[in-house]
C-alpha cells in the first residue's frame, strides 16, 4: 500500500506529545481514521434516505411545526420565536439513534466487532495508505 506521509506523520506527532492517550487509541490513530470513514459513509447514505424519504412523503406531517408545550426546547429553533418541523425531529431522532449505536459499538463492543480502542499492550495497525491493498 501506497503510505500517507501526513497521516504517519500526524501519527507520530500524536503518540510522541500524549503518549498516554495513544496507548489507549484515543487520537489521531489507524482505527480512529476507519471509523472516521465509515460514520462518513453512513452520513451520506442518510443524506440519500432522508431524500428518499421526503420524495415519497414518508415523514408525516413533515410541515407541521411541533407544539412547544409538548416538546419542550427541544422543538426550538429561537427561543420563544419559532419551533422545528415534524420533519426535523424525525431526522433529529433517527441521527441519535445512530449516534447511540455508534457509542455501544465504540465503548462496548461485542466479540466480533471492530474495537475502536486499543487494549493495553495493543499496538496500532499499520495505516492503509492512500491506495489500499486489495
Amino acid at each position: 500500500a501506497l503510505k500517507s506521509e501526513p497521516f504517519t506523520s500526524a501519527t507520530e506527532t500524536y503518540q510522541s506529545s500524549f503518549p498516554e492517550f495513544a496507548s489507549y487509541g484515543w487520537g489521531v490513530s489507524t482505527k480512529a481514521e476507519r471509523w472516521n470513514g465509515r460514520h462518513a459513509m453512513f452520513g451520506w447514505v442518510f443524506i440519500i434516505a432522508t431524500g428518499y424519504a421526503q420524495s415519497h412523503g414518508l415523514i408525516p406531517d413533515a410541515d407541521k411545526l411541533l407544539d412547544i408545550k409538548d416538546w419542550g426546547t427541544l422543538a426550538e429553533i429561537t427561543p420563544r420565536v419559532s419551533t422545528i418541523t415534524n420533519e426535523r425531529a424525525v431526522i433529529l431522532v433517527a441521527n441519535i439513534h445512530a449516534l447511540m449505536v455508534s457509542l455501544c459499538a465504540a465503548f462496548c463492543p461485542l466479540d466480533y466487532q471492530d474495537k475502536l480502542l486499543l487494549e493495553p499492550g495493543e499496538a496500532d495497525e499499520e495505516p492503509a495508505g492512500i491506495l489500499p491493498a486489495f
